[in-house]
């Protein structure tokens, strides 16, 4: 019986130093998540002649970074011969800032800080030569003719 009971030991041993390592190692429920970047809002691209909206005309999104509270627009061109990009970002209280113009298919704005109140992210694009499309991707209660400036435009 000698060697049952050092296995017994051993193996008592061995669960004790587990459930320790465990115990010290775990995250408790409480502790705050990770915070990072996360897509709030996407919307497709819609050509302003047509009406049409379509994935495969591009996307715009809203962004959110849980760590700044800061929110910012990304728009997302699919179409051939992407001439020019515009985008914004914008909250329920008027607060408008990031407007980028440039000729390139992907285009981030600046930012925004709005952890407490909704946002919302606005693109326009110039395609093909005479192609417009434009998209605006909001949460509840915003818009870019509400909440975002007229003088916020540049030309392609």
């Amino acid at each position: 019986m000698p060697l049952l009971r050092r296995i017994t030991t051993a193996g008592a041993a061995l669960a004790l130093f587990t459930s320790i390592t465990v115990a010290a190692t775990s995250t408790p429920t409480s502790a705050a998540t990770a915070c990072g970047n996360s897509v709030v809002v996407s919307v497709p691209l819609k050509n302003t002649a047509t009406g049409q909206a379509s994935w495969d005309f591009g996307y715009v999104q809203l962004w959110y970074d849980s760590c700044s509270g800061n929110n910012w627009a990304r728009v997302v061109s699919l179409r051939p011969e992407t001439g020019w990009e515009m985008t914004g970002v914008y909250n329920a209280k008027n607060a408008f800032n990031g407007l980028k113009c440039a000729a390139t298919p992907i285009l981030t704005s600046g930012t925004i800080h709005s952890p407490a109140d909704n946002a919302g992210a606005w693109a326009r694009v110039f395609a093909n030569g005479d192609e417009v499309y434009e998209a605006e991707a909001n949460q509840a209660g915003v818009s870019a003719s509400r909440n975002m400036p007229e003088w916020a435009m540049c030309a392609p």
